[in-house]
């Protein structure tokens, strides 16, 4: 129960018109969206989605007042100076 403060730097949220790629989500039941975070080094980002039971706060499911999973997750950069330089 350690609570752990993580920063998210940016977040932004784009639709996704019509049928996910190769998936059969996208019905009148389901609002499918695009979210990309900019997040410190060791966020829970699936936690930060849906909550994890209550545990991860904020969180997207809270924001939005309903319940949301994730489909698919990338990690398209990693913004990490390594090796480190070596000085005297």
């Amino acid at each position: 129960d350690a609570e752990r403060k993580r920063t998210v730097y940016f977040m932004e949220v784009l639709p996704v018109g019509g049928k996910a790629a190769g998936a059969d989500y996208a019905d009148k039941d389901h609002h499918l969206f695009l979210l990309k975070l900019a997040t410190q080094a060791g966020t829970y980002v699936k936690e930060f989605v849906h909550g994890d039971f209550g545990r991860t706060e904020p969180n997207v499911a809270q924001i939005l007042g309903c319940d949301v999973d994730i489909i698919a997750l990338d990690v398209e950069e990693i913004d990490l100076d390594w090796p480190p330089s070596l000085q005297n």
